[in-house]
């Protein structure tokens, strides 16, 4: 459960089963649910719990992000997501790390923190697929709609 913060911030709203469409003219860009959340007014930003987000980009590819925390900055745009961080690629790769940010100007999801990596069991089709990749790796970088992957450092493959 988060817990308002004792600062010169004023919480302005706390929202259980929380829910946000951002749209820009009539594109939607993203949503987030999340368990509970706080709106604070001199920091503009959201905190949420239990964030769960849909990144979609103009040709109806989704990208999911998830995290135990989030902090959403309502000036940038960006995210901020901590604890059990788990991004879903468009074609059904995944990337779990402890950290993430995505940077609203860019599109890019990254991290300087450990992650591992893996394919989908299946293609976009729904067959089966007769190869997985899994990844491991120190700090990557990915347009929210993939496929490309920069891996930073400590890069380790498996097929």
């Amino acid at each position: 459960m988060l817990k308002a913060r004792k600062q010169d911030d004023e919480v302005l709203y706390t929202i259980q089963k929380f829910h946000y469409t951002a749209v820009e003219g009539e594109l939607k860009q993203w949503e987030m649910d999340a368990d509970t959340a706080i709106l604070y007014q001199v920091s503009q930003q959201v905190m949420a719990s239990n964030a769960r987000i849909k990144m979609f980009d103009p040709t109806g590819k989704i990208t999911y992000i998830e995290g135990k925390t989030a902090r959403y900055k309502t000036g940038s745009k960006d995210f901020d997501l901590a604890e059990d961080v788990k991004v879903t690629f468009p074609d059904g790769f995944w990337i779990k790390t402890k950290k993430a940010n995505y940077a609203s100007a860019t599109g890019i999801v990254s991290t300087s923190e450990a992650f591992h990596g893996q394919s989908s069991p299946t293609d976009q089709d729904g067959k089966s697929r007769t190869e997985i990749m899994e990844v491991w790796g120190r700090g990557f970088q990915a347009p929210r709609s993939g496929p490309i992957i920069d891996i930073f450092s400590e890069t380790h493959v498996r097929i």
